[in-house]
Order: structure tokens, then sequence, then C-alpha cells
């Protein structure tokens, strides 16, 4: 649910939006009339610009990495460009697996080493974009009121 100010639910009960989303609708006015819950959930997805930009995934990649050792090979513009037309969930999800995956080596060992390179690129060969062209359509579409 949707949570307004004061802590009131804004978005509660039954309603299905623009073929894939359904919502739960409390309000009258809302749940009575999809057109103004259409423009409502707009005003709302509006806040998400869709899909980072280059220079947002390269931040988001600064963001969840600032903590983690990184060898020289890793050159965080590069990883940012090869990440077009993933959400930022994904960036963040491909930072912990690949941190993840360096943790889960080194434990039992005395070898901890920054991640690399092929660290990114061994999670990346199995990461696909959760978002997929056809959803980003359909927003776009459902925007522009079709």
């Amino acid at each position: 649910h949707v949570v307004g100010i004061q802590g009131q639910r804004l978005l509660e009960g039954p309603l299905r939006l623009f073929g894939f989303v359904d919502l739960q609708v409390s309000r009258p006015q809302i749940r009575e009339n999809p057109g103004v819950a259409r423009g409502f959930l707009v005003g709302l997805l509006e806040k998400c610009n869709g899909l980072p930009e280059l220079a947002a995934r390269r931040r988001m990649l600064e963001l969840n990495l600032k903590e983690l050792p990184l060898a020289d090979d890793v050159e965080l513009g590069g990883l940012a460009k090869r990440l077009e037309g993933y959400s930022g969930a994904d960036v963040a999800y491909l930072c912990r697996k690949t941190a993840e995956q360096i943790f889960l080596e080194a434990v039992g060992k005395a070898d901890d080493r920054p991640l690399a390179k092929e660290d990114f690129e061994r999670v990346l060969a199995t990461l696909r974009p959760s978002v997929s062209g056809e959803d980003v359509a359909r927003f776009v579409r459902f925007q522009a009121g079709r």
C-alpha cells in the first residue's frame, strides 16, 4: 500500500491499471473513478524517472561499492556504461552479489582480495535487466494515456 500524510493509506483495494498494476484502493473517490486513480498513480510514478542514466548508474556504483576494496582494473565509468538498461535495483544487486562471491571465496582462506573486473563480469554473465523493453514501452504508453 501507499501511505500518505499522517500515515493515511491512500491506495489499498482492488483496481487494475494499464494491464499490469493491481492496486488496493481505500479512498472512495479513487476507487470509484479509475481516471482519478490513473492520475494519482502517474503522479507517484513521475517521481521515478525511469531507468537510470549513465551518471546515475555510476553514482549508484560508487555508493554501493564505497566500503569495498576495488582492484585497479575496475573502472566504474566503463562498468556504468555496460549497465545500460539495468534498473537501480539491478545495479545494487550486482554490487551485492559480486561482494558476496568474493566473501565466500575468502571464507576459510587468509586471502582477502579486492573486487576485480573479472568478478563483476562473472556476475554480469548471469544477470539480466529486471525491466524489459516491453515494460518500458508499456509504461511510456501509460504515461501517454494509451
